[in-house]
């Protein structure tokens, strides 16, 4: 399993779940995607968080559009929604410090429990933080510089010296890959995931990508198939986050787990497990 290791985690100003929040306060046009539109986005969270990183609730509430000024009357009802419901804006401690055990303990359960299936850590931009020894069955082949710190995981799985020359249904796991980012781009305004995106649209890709995840026949979720030598397998995955996170860092840690989607992907894992 990879060593946990410290991160800079990109600062947070509304925490997921708040999207409600930024649609009042910024408006529909900052669900453009255009440079302008996550620039403007931006310009207002940053604001907003440094007043609440500053418990300055009246310039806090001062951002808030005139409904939300509306529902929470005043600067201090508004302050205390988001002290009670939504406390992640105000803190982000680093993963490998001692208050940080107890969620670095969870991560690695869950990692080794996962196997012999593959299952990882990201941060907010999607870089890895650790992995179990399964998620080996990704990173054979692929160049070194992809996986040195930072090792970004969508760029490893579109880059076309990382798995994307193994992924048998390329279009389709990179459509799904770009519309889940282009998402978080829309989401966040952040600068950096804008960036990445532009950076894996580039990639070349010899396969039609579909405007829609239609399954196919059998399928329940959009699959994640690869060539392993002679044989092909598949996977789906899950993503999970910590429920009640009361800390920027926790609340942008995502693990993603694979599961075998065949049994002829189940046994291999198994085999492969056993061997090692």
């Amino acid at each position: 399993m990879r060593p946990m290791r410290h991160i800079s985690v990109r600062r947070l100003s509304v925490m997921r779940g708040l999207i409600f929040l930024m649609a009042c306060l910024i408006g529909p046009a900052a669900f453009a995607a255009s440079a302008d539109d996550i620039g403007a986005a931006q310009s207002i969270i940053s604001a907003q968080e440094q007043a609440f990183a500053r418990d300055d609730a009246a310039t806090a509430y001062s951002f808030a559009s005139p409904a939300l000024q509306t529902y929470f009357r005043n600067p201090d009802g508004f302050m205390s929604m988001v002290r009670g419901g939504y406390a992640p804006v105000y803190r982000e401690t680093a993963l490998d410090l001692p208050e940080m055990s107890a969620i670095r303990a969870a991560v690695r359960q869950l990692l080794v429990g996962h196997e012999p299936y593959p299952a990882l850590v990201v941060d907010g931009t999607w870089n890895l933080i650790e992995a179990n020894a399964a998620f080996a069955v990704f990173t054979e082949s692929a160049a070194s510089e992809l996986l040195a710190t930072p090792c970004n995981v969508l760029r490893l799985a579109l880059h076309p010296e990382g798995l994307a020359p193994r992924t048998v249904n390329l279009g389709e796991w990179r459509a799904h890959i770009l519309r889940r980012l282009r998402r978080a781009v829309i989401r966040s305004g952040d600068a950096d995931l804008a960036r990445l995106l532009e950076e894996l649209r580039a990639y070349p890709c010899d396969q039609p990508e579909p405007d829609a995840e239609l399954p196919g026949p059998g399928d329940v979720a959009v699959p994640l198939r690869i060539c392993h030598g002679d044989r092909q397998l598949a996977f789906i995955a899950i993503i999970a986050a910590f429920g009640t996170p009361l800390d920027i860092t926790v609340a942008e840690l995502v693990i993603e787990s694979f599961f075998p989607a065949d049994p002829d992907t189940a046994a291999f894992l198994a085999e492969r497990a056993r061997r090692r």
